[in-house]
């Protein structure tokens, strides 16, 4: 078993319904009048199979285990094609709403990750860009390295990092799209990030053409 330890934005998709408590508190009375059910009662429910979640908030504290929680939002499909194949998230998107922490631990759930080919390229270049800093000469400012790490995150595109990342584009159009919003940062590091996205992008493409 390998801990996993979602980060705020990680979407995951049920793989069997899931049944918790629902607690009458005011940030899940969206959900409670989504399900038709009587607010503020505490009940039991059930959400189906192949809904798909983001994380909102983990809430976890030493000495007050009996509030740690997770807090989840349901995302509304945007295109025409989501909408038919996620009817759930239709029906119940846009609602919020929090399970105890014992209660998550039941969830039978995956990672919802889209492009697995893109998600695992973009990890591996993190990672490489994470090593070349911490053993360069020139980023012995701990400081330094984790601003410029913070810059990559920003560049993944709005309520993306690499712990959360997601998407359904191909490796070469993501790549383009952090090129340019690098292009239009002013941000003191990113020069630092040119030649290695382009040089990445680059040897995508050789490879696809070798393939």
């Amino acid at each position: 078993m390998k801990l996993f330890i979602p980060d705020i934005g990680t979407l995951i998709q049920l793989e069997e319904n899931w049944t918790f408590t629902l607690y009458g508190e005011y940030r899940n009375k969206k959900l409670y009048d989504l399900l038709g059910l009587r607010y503020p009662s505490v009940t039991v429910v059930e959400l189906p199979k192949g809904l798909i979640l983001k994380i909102d908030r983990v809430y976890i504290r030493k000495g007050q285990s009996a509030f740690s929680s997770i807090t989840f939002s349901v995302p509304k499909p945007k295109s025409k094609a989501d909408k038919l194949s996620q009817p759930d998230n239709v029906r119940l998107g846009g609602a919020k709403f929090w399970v105890k922490l014992h209660e998550c631990n039941e969830m039978e759930m995956d990672l919802v990750t889209s492009n697995e080919e893109t998600v695992n390229a973009i990890k591996e270049l993190y990672t490489e860009i994470e090593k070349e800093l911490i053993d360069s000469e020139k980023s012995s400012n701990i400081y330094n390295s984790t601003k410029l790490l913070k810059i990559f995150n920003r560049y993944l595109g709005p309520g993306l990092n690499i712990n959360n990342l997601h998407t359904n584009q191909p490796l070469d159009r993501f790549l383009y799209k952090m090129i340019s919003r690098m292009e239009k940062d002013n941000e003191k590091g990113k020069e630092y990030f040119e030649g290695k996205f382009k040089t990445y992008l680059r040897d995508f493409k050789i490879r696809k053409i070798m393939e």
